[in-house]
């Protein structure tokens, strides 16, 4: 039985022991900031930018693809309900080629510079308020899909967000198929702040000399249909199907949809760099008999923007 003295010394070697174990013990690594976004555009010509469309199709044995390439101009005013953003100056080419390609409505070239003809009313916060002098000929309801969905993904589903890096965040949305007049399907978006990147590159390159290292930060957002969303596409499938009955000769056996979008932009200003979008359906279809046809789209679509001094 240890006396007074023996347990004081035992109580002094566990405090010891306990203070030794603290001190060694690494301390937990700091939890990493949160990067807040926020919509500050300068006034003036702010960027040139270019944005090369590929889309490639796959029918069974016979494929098919169109590569394109659009440079334009980025102006911005001021407006009493916040800033008016002007897209102009738009040539078309072929990237393997160089030639001029003619926007004539045939190609996807011409679909994207529809979609940002219009003049776009911006609010201060970055989101899309509205559109003015909408391009003639072409259903109004058409282009503000178009135009929302480019400024969402280059902005608007951005500005006033706050993330913290590698944390990610998740939200239920809609994706658009390319089969069934263009049918919405119930899709979980995955967002994600990578971290911060050099603004001279958006493959996360070695900063240039006299870019700031880390002075952008790298965007990620997965849209796809998780498992219950799956079986509920499935399920309207299957109705669809019913309803049409003997008049198809094909029926869906299975199908994958996959948005991906990485984009790289100033945090204080949403003033893009690049951003990449990737869009992925595929389609297996089976007849009466059980033969199988393969049927994939896949779209890209990367943008690149080179800022401008702002005119004062």
């Amino acid at each position: 039985m240890l006396g007074t003295r023996g347990v004081r010394s035992a109580a002094l070697a566990a405090a010891v022991v306990a203070l030794t174990a603290c001190a060694s013990a690494p301390a937990p690594p700091p939890a990493p900031a949160s990067v807040a976004l926020s919509f500050d555009w300068p006034l003036g010509t702010v960027a040139r930018a270019s944005t090369e469309r590929s889309r490639r199709t796959r029918d069974g044995e016979a494929s098919e693809s169109q590569t394109v390439r659009v440079t334009y101009a980025v102006d911005v005013a001021e407006d009493p309900r916040g800033r008016l953003v002007r897209f102009h100056d738009f040539a078309a080419s072929d990237p393997a080629t160089g030639r001029a390609v003619t926007l004539d409505g045939a190609n996807a070239a011409s679909a994207f510079v529809v979609a940002l003809s219009p003049t776009y009313l911006v609010e201060p916060s970055g989101h899309l308020a509205g559109l003015e002098d909408l391009p003639s000929g072409f259903p109004p309801d058409a282009v503000e899909a178009l135009a929302t969905s480019f400024w969402n993904q280059l902005v608007g589903g951005w500005a006033g967000r706050e993330l913290i890096p590698g944390t990610p965040g998740f939200a239920d949305d809609t994706l658009v198929l390319p089969i069934f007049g263009g049918t919405r399907v119930p899709v979980e978006v995955r967002v994600v702040l990578l971290g911060r990147v050099p603004c001279s590159d958006g493959s996360g390159a070695p900063a240039a000399d006299g870019d700031a290292p880390a002075a952008c930060v790298a965007l990620e957002l997965v849209r796809e249909p998780d498992a219950v969303r799956m079986e509920v596409i499935r399920s309207g499938i299957a109705e669809h199907e019913a309803m049409l009955g003997d008049a198809l000769d094909e029926r869906v056996a299975d199908l994958a949809v996959r948005e991906e979008l990485y984009l790289v932009t100033e945090p204080g200003t949403l003033l893009p760099r690049y951003l990449e979008v990737t869009r992925r359906f595929e389609l297996r279809l089976r007849d009466a008999a059980g033969a199988e046809r393969q049927v994939e789209v896949l779209d890209q679509r990367v943008d690149r923007w080179e800022p401008a001094a702002a005119a004062q």
